[in-house]
Protein backbone atom coordinates (compact mmCIF):
# COMPACT_ATOMS: atom_id res chain seq x y z
CA UNK A 1 0.00 0.00 0.00
CA UNK A 2 2.68 2.49 1.01
CA UNK A 3 4.66 2.13 -2.20
CA UNK A 4 1.61 3.05 -4.31
CA UNK A 5 2.32 6.71 -3.58
CA UNK A 6 5.94 6.59 -2.42
CA UNK A 7 7.19 8.46 -5.52
CA UNK A 8 4.54 11.18 -5.48
CA UNK A 9 5.95 14.21 -3.66
CA UNK A 10 2.61 15.96 -3.16
CA UNK A 11 0.93 12.90 -1.64
CA UNK A 12 3.94 12.28 0.59
CA UNK A 13 3.62 15.88 1.75
CA UNK A 14 -0.03 15.23 2.60
CA UNK A 15 0.94 12.16 4.63
CA UNK A 16 3.45 14.36 6.45
CA UNK A 17 0.60 16.76 7.22
CA UNK A 18 -1.49 13.84 8.53
CA UNK A 19 1.41 12.97 10.82
CA UNK A 20 1.70 16.56 12.06
CA UNK A 21 -2.02 16.70 12.77
CA UNK A 22 -1.99 13.38 14.61
CA UNK A 23 0.88 14.64 16.78
CA UNK A 24 -1.08 17.77 17.71
CA UNK A 25 -1.75 18.44 21.38
CA UNK A 26 -5.43 18.77 20.44
CA UNK A 27 -5.83 15.02 20.26
CA UNK A 28 -6.83 12.51 22.90
CA UNK A 29 -7.45 9.62 20.49
CA UNK A 30 -4.90 7.34 18.86
CA UNK A 31 -2.60 8.85 16.25
CA UNK A 32 -3.69 6.43 13.54
CA UNK A 33 -7.33 7.32 14.21
CA UNK A 34 -6.51 11.00 13.73
CA UNK A 35 -4.62 10.26 10.50
CA UNK A 36 -7.60 8.24 9.29
CA UNK A 37 -9.95 11.14 9.98
CA UNK A 38 -7.92 13.66 7.99
CA UNK A 39 -7.43 11.25 5.12
CA UNK A 40 -11.23 10.80 5.14
CA UNK A 41 -11.62 14.58 4.89
CA UNK A 42 -9.27 14.89 1.94
CA UNK A 43 -10.79 11.91 0.17
CA UNK A 44 -14.41 12.99 0.69
CA UNK A 45 -13.91 16.60 -0.37
CA UNK A 46 -11.08 16.51 -2.88
CA UNK A 47 -11.34 13.08 -4.53
CA UNK A 48 -14.87 11.67 -4.34
CA UNK A 49 -16.37 15.15 -3.80
CA UNK A 50 -18.83 13.78 -1.26
CA UNK A 51 -20.06 17.07 0.16
CA UNK A 52 -21.75 15.53 3.18
CA UNK A 53 -22.82 17.98 5.85
CA UNK A 54 -25.43 16.60 8.22
CA UNK A 55 -26.05 15.89 11.87
CA UNK A 56 -24.77 12.37 11.18
CA UNK A 57 -21.57 13.43 9.42
CA UNK A 58 -19.28 11.34 11.64
CA UNK A 59 -20.84 8.20 10.14
CA UNK A 60 -19.54 9.20 6.70
CA UNK A 61 -15.89 8.93 7.79
CA UNK A 62 -15.02 5.37 6.83
CA UNK A 63 -11.43 5.17 8.11
CA UNK A 64 -12.18 7.09 11.31
CA UNK A 65 -15.12 4.81 12.14
CA UNK A 66 -13.16 1.64 11.35
CA UNK A 67 -10.32 2.76 13.63
CA UNK A 68 -12.53 4.17 16.38
CA UNK A 69 -12.19 2.14 19.57
CA UNK A 70 -13.92 4.44 22.05
CA UNK A 71 -16.57 7.13 21.92
CA UNK A 72 -15.03 10.45 22.97
CA UNK A 73 -17.48 13.33 22.89
CA UNK A 74 -14.78 16.03 22.93
CA UNK A 75 -12.91 14.43 20.03
CA UNK A 76 -16.16 14.08 18.09
CA UNK A 77 -16.84 17.80 18.58
CA UNK A 78 -13.34 18.61 17.34
CA UNK A 79 -13.88 16.49 14.25
CA UNK A 80 -17.31 18.03 13.60
CA UNK A 81 -15.67 21.46 13.87
CA UNK A 82 -12.88 20.66 11.44
CA UNK A 83 -15.17 18.77 9.05
CA UNK A 84 -17.50 21.80 8.87
CA UNK A 85 -14.60 24.24 8.45
CA UNK A 86 -13.23 22.12 5.62
CA UNK A 87 -16.67 22.19 4.02
CA UNK A 88 -16.78 25.99 4.18
CA UNK A 89 -13.38 26.29 2.50
CA UNK A 90 -14.06 23.79 -0.27
CA UNK A 91 -17.56 25.04 -1.05
CA UNK A 92 -16.45 28.68 -1.10
CA UNK A 93 -14.67 27.79 -4.36
CA UNK A 94 -17.94 26.66 -5.90
CA UNK A 95 -20.33 29.15 -4.33
CA UNK A 96 -22.55 30.81 -6.93
CA UNK A 97 -24.19 33.85 -5.33
CA UNK A 98 -24.41 35.50 -8.72
CA UNK A 99 -27.64 33.64 -9.47
CA UNK A 100 -30.07 34.56 -6.68
CA UNK A 101 -33.50 32.93 -6.57
CA UNK A 102 -32.17 29.69 -8.10
CA UNK A 103 -32.63 26.34 -6.34
CA UNK A 104 -28.86 25.82 -6.21
CA UNK A 105 -28.32 29.22 -4.60
CA UNK A 106 -30.94 28.56 -1.90
CA UNK A 107 -29.43 25.16 -1.11
CA UNK A 108 -25.99 26.73 -0.81
CA UNK A 109 -27.27 29.40 1.57
CA UNK A 110 -28.91 26.76 3.78
CA UNK A 111 -25.76 24.62 3.84
CA UNK A 112 -23.60 27.66 4.48
CA UNK A 113 -25.66 28.57 7.55
CA UNK A 114 -25.77 24.97 8.75
CA UNK A 115 -21.99 24.62 8.48
CA UNK A 116 -21.44 27.73 10.58
CA UNK A 117 -23.97 26.51 13.14
CA UNK A 118 -21.91 23.30 13.46
CA UNK A 119 -18.72 25.34 13.76
CA UNK A 120 -20.17 27.68 16.38
CA UNK A 121 -21.64 24.96 18.61
CA UNK A 122 -18.55 22.76 18.54
CA UNK A 123 -16.20 25.71 18.94
CA UNK A 124 -18.06 26.94 22.02
CA UNK A 125 -17.83 23.52 23.70
CA UNK A 126 -14.17 23.04 22.77
CA UNK A 127 -13.18 26.53 23.92
CA UNK A 128 -14.93 25.93 27.26
CA UNK A 129 -12.86 22.74 27.65
CA UNK A 130 -9.61 24.50 26.63
CA UNK A 131 -9.27 22.32 23.54
CA UNK A 132 -9.20 25.23 21.09
CA UNK A 133 -7.73 28.65 21.78
CA UNK A 134 -10.16 31.41 22.74
CA UNK A 135 -8.64 33.65 20.06
CA UNK A 136 -9.63 31.07 17.45
CA UNK A 137 -13.20 31.09 18.78
CA UNK A 138 -13.28 34.90 18.71
CA UNK A 139 -11.95 34.92 15.14
CA UNK A 140 -14.69 32.53 14.03
CA UNK A 141 -17.33 34.68 15.75
CA UNK A 142 -15.97 37.77 13.99
CA UNK A 143 -16.32 36.10 10.59
CA UNK A 144 -19.80 34.88 11.41
CA UNK A 145 -20.89 38.37 12.46
CA UNK A 146 -19.60 39.71 9.13
CA UNK A 147 -21.90 37.28 7.36
CA UNK A 148 -24.80 38.34 9.57
CA UNK A 149 -24.15 42.04 8.92
CA UNK A 150 -26.43 42.02 5.88
CA UNK A 151 -30.05 40.91 5.58
CA UNK A 152 -29.49 37.16 5.61
CA UNK A 153 -33.05 36.49 4.47
CA UNK A 154 -32.44 38.39 1.25
CA UNK A 155 -30.87 36.37 -1.54
CA UNK A 156 -29.96 39.51 -3.45
CA UNK A 157 -28.34 41.01 -0.36
CA UNK A 158 -26.20 37.94 0.25
CA UNK A 159 -25.28 37.69 -3.43
CA UNK A 160 -24.07 41.28 -3.47
CA UNK A 161 -22.18 40.87 -0.20
CA UNK A 162 -20.39 37.73 -1.38
CA UNK A 163 -19.51 39.29 -4.72
CA UNK A 164 -17.75 42.11 -2.86
CA UNK A 165 -16.32 40.39 0.20
CA UNK A 166 -16.47 36.64 -0.43
CA UNK A 167 -12.87 36.19 -1.55
CA UNK A 168 -11.32 38.19 1.29
CA UNK A 169 -13.68 36.55 3.81
CA UNK A 170 -12.60 33.08 2.66
CA UNK A 171 -8.91 34.02 2.82
CA UNK A 172 -9.50 35.29 6.36
CA UNK A 173 -11.15 32.01 7.34
CA UNK A 174 -8.32 29.92 5.89
CA UNK A 175 -5.71 32.04 7.66
CA UNK A 176 -7.41 31.53 11.03
CA UNK A 177 -7.68 27.79 10.35
CA UNK A 178 -4.00 27.51 9.43
CA UNK A 179 -2.83 29.59 12.39
CA UNK A 180 -4.76 27.68 15.06
CA UNK A 181 -5.58 24.26 13.58
CA UNK A 182 -3.07 23.66 10.76
CA UNK A 183 -6.10 23.26 8.49
CA UNK A 184 -7.31 24.89 5.28
CA UNK A 185 -4.42 24.12 2.92
CA UNK A 186 -5.02 24.09 -0.83
CA UNK A 187 -3.63 20.82 -2.20
CA UNK A 188 -4.47 21.35 -5.89
CA UNK A 189 -4.57 17.72 -7.03
CA UNK A 190 -4.08 16.82 -10.67
CA UNK A 191 -5.63 13.73 -12.30
CA UNK A 192 -2.69 11.47 -11.44
CA UNK A 193 -2.71 12.60 -7.79
CA UNK A 194 -6.42 11.84 -7.51
CA UNK A 195 -6.13 8.40 -9.08
CA UNK A 196 -3.22 7.41 -6.84
CA UNK A 197 -4.86 8.72 -3.68
CA UNK A 198 -8.11 6.96 -4.53
CA UNK A 199 -6.25 3.63 -4.85
CA UNK A 200 -4.32 4.29 -1.64
CA UNK A 201 -7.52 5.10 0.26
CA UNK A 202 -9.30 1.98 -1.04
CA UNK A 203 -6.41 -0.32 -0.11
CA UNK A 204 -6.16 1.30 3.32
CA UNK A 205 -9.85 0.73 3.92
CA UNK A 206 -9.55 -2.94 2.91
CA UNK A 207 -6.54 -3.39 5.19
CA UNK A 208 -8.30 -1.87 8.20
CA UNK A 209 -11.43 -3.95 7.61
CA UNK A 210 -9.24 -7.04 7.35
CA UNK A 211 -7.49 -6.24 10.62
CA UNK A 212 -10.82 -5.70 12.34
CA UNK A 213 -12.15 -9.07 11.18
CA UNK A 214 -9.11 -11.29 11.66
CA UNK A 215 -8.00 -13.32 14.68
CA UNK A 216 -4.61 -11.60 14.97
CA UNK A 217 -3.52 -10.80 18.52
CA UNK A 218 -3.91 -7.19 19.63
CA UNK A 219 -0.18 -6.53 19.90
CA UNK A 220 0.52 -7.54 16.29
CA UNK A 221 -2.52 -5.61 15.11
CA UNK A 222 -1.35 -2.47 16.93
CA UNK A 223 2.09 -2.71 15.30
CA UNK A 224 0.52 -2.76 11.84
CA UNK A 225 -1.94 0.05 12.61
CA UNK A 226 0.87 2.24 13.96
CA UNK A 227 2.38 2.35 10.45
CA UNK A 228 -0.83 3.18 8.58
CA UNK A 229 -1.03 6.43 6.59
CA UNK A 230 2.54 7.51 7.29
CA UNK A 231 4.99 9.08 4.82
CA UNK A 232 7.49 6.62 3.43
CA UNK A 233 10.41 8.21 5.30
CA UNK A 234 8.66 7.45 8.61
CA UNK A 235 7.90 3.88 7.61
CA UNK A 236 11.53 3.30 6.63
CA UNK A 237 12.58 4.26 10.18
CA UNK A 238 10.61 1.31 11.56
CA UNK A 239 11.96 -1.30 9.17
CA UNK A 240 14.79 -2.46 11.38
Amino acid sequence: MDYLISKNGKLQKILGWLLDKSNSKLFFCSQVQARGFYLDLIYNYEISQSFVLSSNLISTLNLYIALNETNNNIINHLFVLEHSLYWLVVCSRLFTPYIPFSKRFREQMIQFGYAFTNVGKSCQILAANNVVHIDFYNGILRLWHQVLSFNYNSEESFSEWWRTYGESWTLDLKQIMRNYLNLGHEWQFDTEDKELLEKYYAVGQLLINGLNNCSMNSQAKSRIEALLFLPIVEIEKHKY
